[in-house]
């Protein structure tokens, strides 16, 4: 069996009052009162981080990239706070520059979102992750067989696989 709410309203409009008088059902069960964690943080990318949640989420305080705070050592030269929040659950924090060190200790902390029904963040509202490198590459590698020989310094363009930003003119 639900409940059924009355609902009274008096409205005043340009003078004129109105009044309003409705009903409505609810479902049969109990209120949600359980409040949402954070349940993990994954670095995808050197620049990207999954993070997900004990129950669906309320947008747009889930995807608001100031509610998110970034700390440890594997923050590298990433910014505090993501560029932008990405996903209706997971969810993925990108930075448009910067990138976290490989193999090194991240923390991502939420504060300020609900549950899909307007519970708060409870703790934990933080997971622990792990820096992921963005690998190097080096390309295009012309070598003129019969020119090169041992000693010879050849010279490409290297730069980071996963993101077009971060490269450089290098020799090796």
């Amino acid at each position: 069996m639900g409940w059924t709410s009355v609902i009274a309203a008096v409205v005043v409009l340009a003078g004129s009052a109105m009044a309003y008088v409705g009903q409505l059902d609810s479902a049969a069960g109990p209120l949600d009162t359980v409040q949402p964690t954070m349940v993990s943080a994954t670095a995808r990318t050197g620049y990207a981080i999954e993070v997900a949640f004990s129950e669906p989420m309320l947008a747009p305080g889930v995807t608001t990239a100031e509610n998110y705070a970034l700390s440890g050592e594997g923050a590298g030269t990433l910014a505090a706070t993501p560029s932008i929040v990405n996903g209706a659950g997971p969810y993925t924090l990108v930075w448009d520059s910067g990138e976290m060190l490989g193999g090194l200790p991240l923390t991502v902390t939420v504060t300020d979102v609900q549950d899909s029904v307007g519970n708060a963040i409870a703790t934990p509202n933080s997971a622990d992750t792990v820096g992921v490198e963005i690998p190097l590459a080096w390309w295009p590698l012309a070598v003129v067989l019969g020119l090169a020989g041992a000693g010879s310094i050849l010279s490409g363009r290297r730069r980071r696989l996963a993101t077009p930003r971060a490269s450089s003119i290098g020799r090796w």
